[in-house]
């Protein structure tokens, strides 16, 4: 059961590497954690703890990062962690703001988003995406929220995506993997140059895809920069009919690690079928890609009895509006309990 020291150590078994299991086993309040792609996002989820990946830049960055650099990476983000949408928000509101380089004349306001209700709210939603399986209890959990959410006065209407699934996911990798290689040393950036060279021009396998986007010239980096703010632009005309849009949590629940096989190699089970890992690359370079704040929250219980979450995208910068229509998901559907032995 969800609530079991079994449950518990199975979270800790299945999510990816790290401390969330201890947030979800109250031996921790809150922390913070960095996101490129789904690295806070996706354990929260699996967890059913509460998160926020802020929209680009609005976290500085300076000071966290392992690697050499003080600078600030394209797409990743810091954002808190916790066990209530509540502390989310606190936490969210003490880290937000510029870094010591722009605060002498730069100040963070963000929209001030109050959600008391959800009438009249206008709701996206976007869980059926050609391309990007999503399991049966991950859907019924995105779909049974959007219902209660319709009950509350909201207005709930699907949402197609700007791009493709096939053209977001080469776009994101494109951008995701120059990100990747500023963080190589020059040894290993040289060998994968070298590696590169020596591809046949026909070759358009994952791996030679991934050696090319490592090694891409800032021309190519440029051209998928233009793309992504087109992107970008499309997005802003979705948010101008809706306010916010929710899409899975992750495609699927907690599952067990098993790290025998490269990755390219492993296989998600989505309902019986066998698909590709990379699935899940889609729900979280949604946000990632388009640098939009997009708030986690659990929203119910597989039949296995595993955590279900929902992502609440919102517009750029309106960190406040996510967060919001979260607290009051907490409040009124869906709220996490700690296990017992562990509050």
């Amino acid at each position: 059961g969800f609530y079991s020291k079994d449950w518990i150590l199975s979270v800790a078994r299945s999510a990816p590497r790290g401390g969330f299991w201890l947030w979800a086993a109250g031996l921790t309040g809150a922390e913070l954690g960095s996101d490129l792609a789904g690295s806070v996002r996706v354990p929260s989820s699996f967890c059913g703890l509460y998160t926020h990946k802020p929209s680009y830049g609005v976290v500085p960055t300076l000071g966290h990062s392992i690697f050499p650099s003080p600078a600030m990476p394209d797409l990743s983000v810091l954002g808190p962690i916790a066990r209530s949408a509540r502390d989310v928000a606190l936490m969210f509101s003490v880290v937000a703001g510029p870094d010591p380089l722009t605060g002498r004349g730069w100040a963070l306001r963000l929209p001030k988003r109050s959600v008391t209700s959800l009438k009249g709210m206008r709701i996206g939603m976007m869980v059926d995406v050609d391309g990007a399986p999503v399991a049966s209890a991950v859907r019924k959990g995105v779909l049974d929220l959007a219902r209660w959410m319709r009950s509350e006065g909201a207005r709930v209407s699907t949402v197609k995506p700007p791009l493709a699934v096939a053209e977001h996911e080469a776009l994101f990798h494109g951008l995701l993997k120059a990100v990747l290689a500023g963080r190589m040393d020059e040894k290993t950036y040289a060998d994968r140059m070298a590696q590169a060279a020596r591809l046949a021009k026909k070759d358009r396998s994952p791996a030679a895809t991934g050696l090319r986007d490592f090694t891409q010239t800032h021309w190519q980096w440029a051209q998928r920069n233009a793309a992504r703010t087109a992107l970008r632009l499309a997005w802003e005309e979705i948010f101008a009919k809706h306010d916010v849009v929710l899409m899975p949590g992750t495609p699927v629940p907690a599952f067990t690690i098993d790290e025998r096989e490269p990755a390219s190699s492993r296989r998600l089970e989505v309902d019986g079928r066998k698909l590709s890992y990379d699935i899940q690359w889609f729900w979280q370079g949604v946000a990632s890609l388009s640098y939009l704040p997009s708030t986690v929250a659990p929203v119910g219980m597989s039949p296995e009895g595993l955590p279900v979450s929902v992502q609440i995208l919102g517009p750029y910068l309106d960190d406040n509006l996510t967060i919001g229509v979260a607290r009051m998901i907490e409040r009124r559907y869906h709220a996490f309990t700690p296990p017992p032995g562990y509050a």
